[in-house]
């Protein structure tokens, strides 16, 4: 069993989730032995501009309207952070080229973000876990 490392963990489901999910019941037990960050899946502009219900919208007003809760502890070693940047929709682009050139850019933000929290918690020699 792997201890005493930091591990990185990025997929597409939120931790939030209402429903159980296996990667969170893996960053869990990691955590029992590891320090853990949960990267929520970064707010996309599409699902902002057609969120008919307001809750997309009053979740990630909620997310910018705080200082310093970002990344949250929920369990001891265990961190969960969610982007604060939008990115843009790139699921239905298509065009390749176009697709390729935002989808690029997409990963530059959600990689700052993820670095800031990285730097926030101080993990050095990370684990990534990609769900």
């Amino acid at each position: 069993m792997i201890a005493n490392r930091d591990f990185i963990i990025t997929g597409l489901q939120s931790w939030e989730f209402s429903l159980g999910s296996n990667i969170k019941n893996i960053a869990i037990e990691i955590a029992k032995s590891n320090r853990v960050l949960f990267i929520n899946p970064p707010f996309d502009r599409l699902s902002l501009l057609r969120d008919s219900s307001g809750i997309i919208k009053k979740t990630y007003q909620s997310l910018r309207e705080r200082t310093n809760s970002n990344p949250m502890m929920v369990r001891p070693n265990l961190w969960v952070y969610t982007p604060e940047k939008v990115i843009e929709s790139v699921s239905r682009i298509p065009s390749d080229f176009v697709f390729e050139i935002l989808n690029k850019h997409n990963n530059k933000i959600l990689a700052s973000e993820i670095q800031k929290a990285i730097d926030i918690l101080g993990f050095q020699n990370y684990i990534h876990f990609c769900d």
